[in-house]
């Protein structure tokens, strides 16, 4: 009944204002939620906002302009450096004492003198021995000074010659010992060096016995007194041969078969 009472008081208020007494009174009449809400927004009974509160003027974040700083891609590493296909190339070696009779053991740097890198999985190497009479070798690499070179970037191998083979076996090379690179070895630094490479192959049963003195790539005079500076190597060996894409480019072959002069060979007597 108040409720007419102050509708009569009134006549003259506007339908907005009835509205909003109502509200009012139904505020106050307990209704807790429409409370909350009528008094959070003050609206009238059309639902319409006051000035000032319309929805457009709300802040919204504005999401980050993609396009105004764009992504960048980390970049690939560089590709490694063309390898040198004319380099000169030179092999440097020492006898070492073997650890038991059925092996042999050595150790060898290759040189790039020219002025690019030389990639190693381009190179391979080989040192040439009688295999009196053992039929099976296994090889070892005991250490490299170039930190790339590992047990799991070289590899070795062994082949052997005979009468009708390139090059045919001799009295003083019936089988070579090859040894390669794969990619993770690196490249040889221009005017650059391997450095010591420490190598040594065996009778697989360790029961054969090994004679490095009557192999072709064995010279007894060098030594690692005299031929190693602090794993810097000094002295050259052309009867250790080293090939580029499968090419002759250091040293004699057992046989005769030289390195073009321009990229190791030489017409000086071989250490033999």
């Amino acid at each position: 009944m108040l409720f007419a009472a102050a509708c009569a008081a009134d006549p003259g208020d506007s339908p907005k204002d009835d509205a909003s007494a109502g509200a009012s009174s139904d505020a106050g009449s307990g209704s807790a939620s429409s409370g909350s809400s009528s008094g959070g927004l003050s609206s009238d009974a059309t639902g319409a906002l006051p000035p000032g509160d319309d929805a457009t003027d709300a802040t919204v974040p504005t999401p980050a302009d993609d396009t105004s700083t764009p992504l960048v891609e980390a970049s690939a590493p560089p590709p490694p450096p063309p390898s040198c296909t004319t380099c000169p190339l030179t092999v440097e070696y020492f006898s070492r004492a073997a650890p038991d009779h059925s092996s042999v053991a050595f150790d060898v740097a290759i040189s790039n003198n020219g002025a690019m890198p030389q990639a190693l999985s381009d190179l391979t190497l080989r040192y040439w021995f009688t295999a009196d009479g053992i039929t099976s070798f296994t090889a070892h690499m005991y250490y490299a000074n170039l930190s790339t070179i590992t047990t799991s970037t070289i590899a070795e191998g062994f082949t052997s010659l005979n009468a009708s083979s390139t090059p045919p076996a001799t009295a003083m090379a019936d089988t070579y010992m090859e040894v390669s690179f794969t990619a993770g070895a690196g490249s040889i630094g221009a005017m650059s060096s391997t450095n010591d490479i420490q190598l040594e192959f065996n009778d697989s049963t360790y029961n054969g016995t090994q004679t490095a003195s009557n192999d072709y790539s064995y010279t007894a005079t060098d030594l690692m007194t005299n031929c190693d500076q602090n794993n810097v190597l000094t002295c050259q060996s052309m009867t250790i041969t080293l090939y580029r894409d499968g090419i002759l480019a250091w040293g004699n072959e057992p046989g005769g078969a030289q390195a073009p002069m321009a990229d190791g060979g030489s017409e000086a007597d071989a250490d033999q």
